[in-house]
């Protein structure tokens, strides 16, 4: 499968993560950007989408926002349970889901 660049909006999102999460190191997971905490990624972005680790609850809700689905990395039909990756474009916001699966990843408050 070819590697699709990250698009300019979800670089310019996974920037504004990274640096609310301070704690959190940008890192790489199966060649895409990530940011993790402990050595756990949370969260990582992959096109045109950015992806979540969350809770299952979470989950549910987020698979509600259009163009999101369960995150397939290798694109072999093996999606994720944990993961949803939400298309830049769509209407929703980054910061909430992405302090969902921050403290998901560390059982506690985000800052």
């Amino acid at each position: 499968m070819a590697r699709v660049p990250d698009s300019p909006e979800v670089v310019a999102i996974f920037e504004r993560l990274t640096r609310h999460f301070d704690d959190a190191e940008p890192k790489q997971m199966f060649g895409k950007k990530c940011l993790s905490f402990g050595g756990k990624a949370f969260l990582a972005i992959q096109g045109d989408r950015v992806v979540f680790k969350l809770p299952e609850d979470a989950v549910k809700k987020a698979l509600a926002i259009e163009g999101a689905k369960l995150w397939d990395p290798s694109g072999k039909g093996r999606p994720m349970r944990e993961w949803v990756a939400v298309p830049a474009a769509a209407s929703f916001k980054p910061m909430s889901l992405a302090n969902k699966a921050y403290e998901h990843l560390t059982g506690g408050v985000v800052k």
